[in-house]
């Protein structure tokens, strides 16, 4: 699909994936639009007369209430209610609309649970999600069977295309709701400016994590949307994990923080591992990230303390 000449409608474009999507698109002038402030996905009828008058061909759903491990265990009825409704507007949209192509953002999360294996895209459906993470892992297993039910019945071409833990600029940068790598850069960069002697973080540091910087996956999805034409969920990243208590210690060297770590092991640690199984993804395309883990790191913590010093010294 030559993406160049078609009309792409990024949904939740002031959200974290969302607004590095358009930053790419605008980077590379694709034809591209976005929904106004005003206009609240949970409202269908607004919703479909906005959309309608952009008349998309193909609609990226990057739309969602999304959080870290606090927020996913405190917020799950927030998080099913919006996102649940969000879909199924979406959804119904594209159907009457008649787009060419509906992209839905998915996540490791709506795995089942998981300790040895790399997870492959047929192990889907097959076990419970982890009860940290049910009600976010269940809205994005019902992207994939709506998906399926629209094309049957309506014929909506639809993609699933399923990410590791993401990060990088514009994240959400909070201590307690934000993705892990965000919550820690927020944690040290904290500790460091207030000399702090310790930073406490949650469970042992054991658990495994497959992460993606943020440009990374912006770049690997326009290149899949363009060679991809599947229902079928595809996993799309790396293969390699690390454990949190790696991404810790690179974070708190990023800072130059000379403090303690200490592990609340009374905390949830959430799922053992989740590291996708990439086999799917080579044998379309030989994209791959470029960024490393290392490298990832240090962009974002560069980023956040510039974002920090233009509000405390705004010009």
């Amino acid at each position: 699909m030559n993406l160049k000449n078609k009309r792409i409608l990024v949904l939740g474009n002031r959200g974290f994936f969302g607004s590095n999507l358009i930053k790419k698109l605008k980077q590379d002038k694709y034809n591209y639009f976005f929904l106004k402030k005003n206009c609240d996905l949970l409202d269908f009828k607004k919703s479909y007369l906005e959309i309608k008058k952009i008349n998309p061909q193909i609609i990226i759903n990057c739309a969602g209430k999304v959080g870290g491990l606090h927020y996913n265990i405190h917020k799950q009825s927030e998080i099913f209610y919006n996102n649940i409704k969000i879909l199924l507007n979406v959804l119904e949209i594209s159907s009457l609309l008649k787009v060419k192509r509906l992209v839905n953002i998915g996540s490791s999360c709506s795995y089942p649970v998981t300790i040895k294996k790399k997870l492959k895209e047929n192990m889907l459906f097959t076990g419970k999600l982890h009860k940290t993470v049910e009600a976010y892992g269940f809205w994005k297993l019902a992207s994939i069977l709506g998906s399926r039910a629209y094309k049957r019945e309506k014929h909506l071409k639809s993609q699933n295309i399923i990410f590791p833990s993401l990060y990088g600029p514009n994240d959400k940068f909070d201590k307690i709701n934000s993705h892990v790598v965000s919550a820690l850069v927020c944690k040290f960069h904290e500790a460091k400016l207030k000399n702090k002697k310790k930073v406490i973080l949650w469970g042992d540091g054991s658990p495994i994590r497959e992460f993606m910087f943020i440009e990374d996956a912006v770049e690997g999805l326009l290149n899949i949307i363009k060679i991809y034409d599947s229902i079928d969920p595809l996993n799309l990243g790396s293969g390699k994990g690390y454990s949190i208590k790696k991404i810790a210690d690179l974070i708190s060297a990023g800072f130059e923080y000379e403090g303690k770590i200490y592990w609340d092991k009374k905390k949830p640690n959430g799922s053992k591992s989740k590291i996708l199984d990439i086999g799917n993804q080579k044998k379309i395309s030989n994209w791959k990230p470029k960024i490393t883990l290392d490298k990832g790191i240090n962009l974002t913590i560069n980023w956040y303390k510039n974002q920090y010093l233009k509000i405390k010294n705004p010009t």
